[in-house]
């Protein structure tokens, strides 16, 4: 999550930049974590390397607005630093790496987390507050329909909140990926009041009236006065409406840094009214209702959506005034004061090693110790005020003002001070960072080789053994073993102090000692017990004697609870288990055994491949049952915890495992069963692929025709080389069958873990994806390889199921030479005192050498400031084998920084045949105070500015889709709205990292700085910057171009707008689409399509920073007076910073629109041919002078292709234009009306003694015997179609070589003539109606 969630306005979290988001703000109750609704979309996981995973083994999906294929996963979202139970799905970029993503919501998640956030809904989701939401299509699975979902940092925003990012947002899950956590602060509600001058006036005495109100809001701060009014509630006449309805906006342009401490400033709007003046005697009430712009309601409200009012009461001549107190402003009594307050409040101490409580801590006394950067929580009786150091700390949740949370630095000594808001209570403290190097750690205790913290309660079996270990950090950072006593609280009262040993006069007594084993079970002495089952045991650290004795900090005690369990060592004995499974699975149906034990855990007997699982939703059908041997419940334990899979089953009865379907190749899964009598057992197993992957070629070679050696090794092989196996020359060589990247890890001893650097310096890893690789391994100054444990990883693009690793241990390589080897041991280096110092400061200097050859020898050394050219020589003689020798050299610190340099045998002859002459010479560096001023930082960066977004709509403001397949559009000829949005979120999310990475620059430099000339000699240190901060990076900013390129291009007419990069976007129409480019039944009729593209610009923000740094130096002078003098040096600072932002692009149709001509019989005539005398007639046999009856009809094909409408018809015409017998012409021309929303056809007409008649395209001389239509032959009805846009389809008039439409057939329907209609007896012609 670059999800991210935005880190400004509209995000959290880039997964905006939802660069999303939490704390600790008082205790949020702990909630059932619940799962997002998915919508049919298969959930991917997020790997080691931190992608989506497994390839193609999850939906992508569309985004409206947002450029590329996306997967989702599950992700969590921290509030106040607190995690919430309900779960968010991640949409991450499926060709980047997952902490660039969107956390998205659908409606009914979106309530419950706008109420999470503190927001309104009725607010955010009516439409007021510009929250849109997007549709999400499942590219995939088309099966599943798209939904409509809402950006979480949006209402996380329009909530009051914000969102901001923790690293990469990506934390371990536990089983060897990772997960997306999004992070939000968000805001109390509004506070405000209403106040009077006087609380007594005359008549016609001017009031004056005093509001304020407070927004504490990240974003769009201010205040909405929705009425500020007076009234004689005494008459009831009297009122006035001060303010109604009016906005009042903070000026500040100030974008607030978001952190999970971090606070807003707030906005305090403040108004004066003297206008009113009362004019008859009563009580009156003076009333102020407000919310903030998001439409939140005033603390102390019942509803969010509806804001209790502020009252003021006042009287105007004699009148009793009302006997409550004013419940908004209660009677303050008396002031507190610092010095005699007896004020107590509780402070709960977050650090990275423990977490610490201290209750009832008084005002004044002692300092109280906490880890650098450690996280306060305070809690008083009354609600109030808290500052750190003069700053305001943020209240606790839902504006708790009881409650208050912030954090402490990296050292130094910060002062907390708090007042109740009535003044009777008052609080001040002083909180000290300790300081890693003044005094020693307090002991930790481990069980299990895992800390367990002060306060921890832990469960037992009474079976079970525990034994506890204490150790602690030196000052200097060691670790050591801790000495003291061990008190164990027994459930009888009885208190024994352990452990303990007979002494010479026969006596029991304790002694000190690193570790406990508890239940004490030496029977040979007084204090022998066993844990009783149901029993509660305390464990307690005893510091008598100890330097931890005056330190309340380092108290530790913890509760042993033996569980109330009949389970005994027999019992726990017959838990065993049977799988049980159908083929093709290799276990049988009656179940077989597992190995292992109850007490070491049971495995199966055989792999577990993922291709035995049946998908069914969004589970699993292992296709697997499990049963024991006892009677109990199954569970699954995961890092989430244990999940119940079964109530309790008898002995021997079975259950189907049915797994999440989010589990995944290489999860491990453990089963855990709890008998009726409290035994345990758990079943654990690894899915896994069982798809054949080729093995590793690794070979050390010049070429393939020139190798040392190679082999084959197989994933997860450990391979042996010497330091010295590739010579010069020569490379390692990785070979794969599929292309492959690589990276290289290597295991650090001292902390345990695979770091991706060795010396400062990155390792080797992949550019390129290839099926043979080069490794290089790192090397020392004698081009040796490093020696330790190194980690190849590599990840097939092809093979899905290949990826694996291996492992290289470096060893010392062949024996060196026969030689002697007389070397320095450069990690002795010590300087006493240690730097920096002032320059001049006696000092001494120890280091040791040492004679790792075979004989004795009198040797040089010598050792020289680098400054120096002249060396001193001292000598070491009867240097025997082996020995390590301590030098000391008196000396003094120089007059700047620099290295002390110390060589042995420096001319190379005592001895000759020394192997190893590198490591005969050292350099130390040392520091001075103030001799290194350190260079200021500079540099920059460039900051994701977004896409700009181009949206389009057609005449009646439809806004065209984006399809997974096809393209929307518009019709032939229809004017084409073009919106182009430049999101202002993802830019102003680069001002605020350019603000917040420069201000950082300035303050951690300027700590630099003054730390640089830090001592006892060096006095009035000064440190100033100009500009000393960066409010507003946009002041800045210069957008290049200045204007953006808007072109319209395609078939038709291209056309072309100028946008300022600097706006947020512009609307311009579009009358270029004369060109159809497919028919609605996506026929292509142009291969080019439609296209609105605009080119993107970059934010330029150069900066130029200049610090000052002036202090005095001081010197003791010869008469032991201190002479001072000044001291002055100037530093610049300057880089540039950018903002990208892409531009876009959006190809779109342009519809033909088309209808179908038809030609009709009458009812009459059509019976008639159906018994005439011409049986092989077809539908369009007329005969000369029947009536023919036309049609224009808009079929399904003809419905635009998105929005399923139908074109609009304007007119319809059908004509004939044909010459008959002897020359004649025959001509006619009727203009159709609409009939039905598909159908247009001729005018009707009353017919006397017929009826409604329907006229037709004839004429009565096409029927005449000697000049109208001749027998046998083949004429034709033609259409002329408009459509709305001026669309004209079909034939005009008189013109039957000039159609329009695709297809023209449509528009021309050719009828053949049988006969006259003289034949038929009793019709004449057309004259006899």
């Amino acid at each position: 999550m670059n999800n991210k969630m935005y880190k400004h306005r509209k995000a959290f979290f880039s997964v905006l930049s939802f660069c999303l988001l939490i704390g600790l703000i008082g205790m949020h109750p702990l909630t059932t974590e619940a799962a997002p609704n998915l919508h049919g979309i298969k959930i991917a996981s997020i790997d080691s390397y931190k992608r989506l995973a497994p390839k193609n083994g999850f939906d992508t999906v569309y985004i409206q607005t947002i450029p590329g294929r996306l997967g989702a996963s599950i992700a969590q979202i921290e509030v106040d630093r607190s995690i919430d139970g309900q779960k968010v799905l991640l949409f991450s970029d499926v060709d980047e790496n997952a902490d660039k993503g969107w956390y998205f919501v659908d409606k009914s998640e979106a309530y419950y987390w706008i109420n999470r956030f503190g927001g309104n809904p009725n607010f955010i989701l009516g439409g007021s507050a510009n929250v849109y939401s997007k549709e999400v299509a499942n590219l995939t699975n088309h099966s599943s329909p798209p939904y409509q979902s809402y950006n979480l940092a949006e209402l996380a925003a329009t909530s009051g909140g914000a969102g901001y990012t923790k690293g990469d947002n990506l934390v371990p899950d536990g089983i060897g990926g990772y997960k997306s956590v999004g992070h939000v602060r968000t805001t109390p509600q509004p506070t405000g009041s209403i106040t009077t001058d006087k609380t007594k006036y005359n008549l016609n005495e001017t009031v004056e009236i005093h509001a304020n109100a407070t927004d504490f809001s990240y974003y769009d701060r201010g205040i909405f006065v929705w009425s500020l009014n007076v009234i004689n509630k005494t008459t009831g006449r009297g009122y006035k409406s001060i303010l109604s309805n009016q906005k009042f906006n903070d000026p500040s342009t100030a974008i607030p840094k978001v952190s999970e401490t971090s606070s807003p400033p707030g906005y305090k709007w403040t108004y004066t009214n003297t206008a009113y003046k009362p004019t008859e005697p009563g009580v009156y009430e003076v009333s102020l209702t407000v919310t903030d712009l998001h439409q939140r309601s005033r603390q102390g409200s019942s509803s969010i959506s509806v804001s209790t009012p502020y009252t003021a009461q006042f009287t105007v001549g004699d009148v009793t005034p009302p006997e409550k107190p004013d419940p908004e402003k209660p009677d303050p009594g008396p002031a507190c004061s610092i010095g005699s307050t007896k004020t107590k409040l509780n402070i709960q101490v977050v650090g990275d090693k423990d977490i610490k409580d201290h209750n009832a801590v008084a005002s004044g006394g002692s300092d109280i110790p906490v880890e650098k950067n450690a996280e306060i929580t305070l809690y008083a009786n009354k609600p109030g005020k808290y500052t750190m150091n003069g700053y305001d700390l943020k209240p606790g949740a839902d504006g708790n003002r009881k409650v208050a949370t912030g954090s402490v630095g990296s050292s130094g000594r910060v002062k907390v001070v708090y007042i109740s808001d009535d003044g009777t209570e008052c609080w001040e403290k002083y909180l000290r960072v300790e300081s890693p190097d003044g005094e020693d750690s307090c002991p930790i205790v481990t069980l299990s080789a895992s800390a367990v913290r002060n306060g921890e309660t832990i469960e037992i079996m009474p079976f079970d053994t525990l034994t506890f270990r204490a150790k602690y950090k030196t000052k200097s950072g060691d670790s050591s073993e801790a000495l003291l006593k061990w008190d164990v609280s027994l459930p009888n009262g009885k208190i024994y102090t352990l452990p303990v040993q007979e002494n010479d006069n026969g006596r029991w007594g304790p002694y000190p000692s690193s570790s406990l084993k508890l239940p004490y079970e030496n029977v040979h002495n007084p204090y022998h017990f066993q844990f009783e089952r149901g029993k509660t045991y305390k464990l307690k650290l005893n510091f008598d004697g100890t330097k931890w004795r005056e330190r309340p900090e380092c108290n530790w005690e913890i509760t042993i609870v033996v569980k109330d369990a009949s389970c005994t060592i027999a019992d726990q004995k017959k838990v065993a288990f049977l799988v049980h499974s159908e083929p093709p699975l290799p276990f049988s149906p009656e179940g077989e055994g597992m190995n292992g034990s109850a007490s070491s855990g049971f495995t199966l007997k055989d792999p577990i491949y993922i291709k035995y699982f049946t998908e069914t939703g969004d589970q699993y059908d292992t296709n697997l049952s499990f049963s024991s041997k006892v009677s109990g419940t199954w569970y699954w334990k995961s890092s989430r915890g244990k999940t119940a899979l079964t109530d309790k089953l008898a002995a021997g009865e079975q259950f189907r495992l049915m797994l999440p379907a989010s589990v995944d190749v290489g999860d491990e899964i453990v089963l855990l069963f709890e008998s009726e009598t409290g035994c345990t057992g758990e079943v654990r197993f690894t899915i896994e692929s069982d798809q054949k992957c080729w093995d590793i070629l690794a070979s050390v070679e010049i070429d393939r025709n020139n190798q040392k050696w190679s082999k084959d090794i197989q994933r997860g092989e450990t391979i042996e080389i010497a330091a010295d196996e590739i010579p010069d020359k020569h490379r390692f060589r990785m070979f794969l069958s599929d292309d492959s990247h690589f990276s290289m890890r290597w295991f650090d001893p001292a902390t345990g873990s695979w770091e991706r650097k060795r010396n400062g310096k990155s390792l080797d890893s992949s550019n390129n994806s290839t099926n043979s690789h080069w490794v290089y391994f790192p090397r020392d100054e004698n081009d040796l390889l490093l020696e330790g444990l190194y980690k190849v990883q590599f990840y097939s693009t092809q093979s899905d199921g290949c990826d694996g690793h291996f492992f290289v241990q470096i060893g010392k390589g062949d024996p060196k030479p026969d030689g002697e080897n007389l070397l320095i041991v450069k990690s002795s280096f010590q300087i006493d005192p240690k730097s920096p110092q002032a320059a001049g400061t006696d000092a001494k200097i120890t280091f040791n050498v040492k004679n790792a050859g075979k004989f004795m020898h009198d040797t040089k050394l010598a050792v020289r400031w680098a400054s120096s050219e002249k060396e001193t020589s001292l000598d070491v003689n009867e240097f025997k084998p082996g020995e390590v020798r301590k030098i000391t050299v008196p000396t003094k610190y120089p007059q700047k920084s620099e290295d002390f340099i110390a060589h042995i045998n420096p001319a190379k002859s005592m001895p000759e045949n020394e192997t190893i002459w590198t490591d005969n010479r050292a350099t130390w560096p040392v520091k001075i105070v103030g001799g290194e001023v350190p260079d200021p930082p500079g540099g920059g960066g460039d900051f994701d500015g977004g896409e700009i977004g181009l949206e389009i709509y057609d005449s009646d403001r439809r806004q065209l889709q984006k399809l997974p397949l096809h393209v929307d559009g518009v019709w032939e000829r229809e004017p084409a709205t073009i919106r182009v949005v430049i999101d202002q979120t993802k830019i102003n999310e680069g001002f605020q990292k350019a603000e917040q990475e420069l201000n950082q620059k300035i303050t951690e430099f300027k700590a630099q700085l003054e730390s640089s000339v830090s001592g006892e000699n060096n006095k009035n240190v000064i440190v100033t910057a100009n500009p000393g901060w960066i409010s507003d990076a946009k002041s800045m900013a210069v957008y290049t171009p200045p204007q953006l390129d808007l072109k319209l291009t395609g078939p038709g007419a291209p056309m072309q707008w100028q946008v300022s990069s600097a706006s947020t976007g512009t609307e311009v129409v579009y009358t270029g689409t004369t060109v159809p480019t497919q028919t609605t039944w996506r026929q292509v009729l142009q291969s080019q399509k439609y296209k609105a593209e605009i080119n993107g610009f970059v934010i330029v923000m150069d900066y130029q920073v200049d610090f000052e740094l002036s202090y005095e130096s001081c010197a003791m002078n010869d008469e032991d007076e201190e002479v001072c003098e000044p001291q002055n040096i100037s530093k610049t600072m300057a880089g540039r910073y950018t903002i990208t932002v892409k531009g876009g692009e959006r190809p779109f149709e342009v519809f033909e629109p088309n209808a179908t001509g038809a030609i009709r019989h009458t009812d009459e005539w059509a019976a008639y041919h159906a018994r005439d005398r011409y049986p092989n007639s077809q539908p369009n046999d007329y005969y000369a002078g029947e009536r023919i009856l036309t049609q224009v009809e808009l079929q399904e094909r003809h419905r635009h292709p998105v929005s399923n409408q139908f074109p609009v018809m304007t007119s319809a015409r059908a004509w004939i234009s044909e010459t008959g017998l002897r020359q004649t012409p025959l001509q006619s021309l009727l203009a159709l009306q609409l009939a039905t929303p598909q159908f247009w056809r001729g005018p009707s007409y009353s017919a006397s003694k017929l009826g409604t008649r329907e006229v037709g395209v004839d004429t009565p001389l096409m029927g005449d015997k000697q000049h109208g239509f001749q027998k046998d032959a083949s004429y034709a009805v033609y259409y002329s179609v408009s459509f709305r846009f001026d669309v004209n389809k079909g034939f005009p008039y008189q013109n039957k070589a000039s159609g329009q439409g695709h297809e023209l057939k449509d528009y021309h329907l050719p009828f053949r003539i049988i006969a006259n209609a003289w034949e038929r007896q009793g019709i004449r012609n057309h004259t006899t109606q």
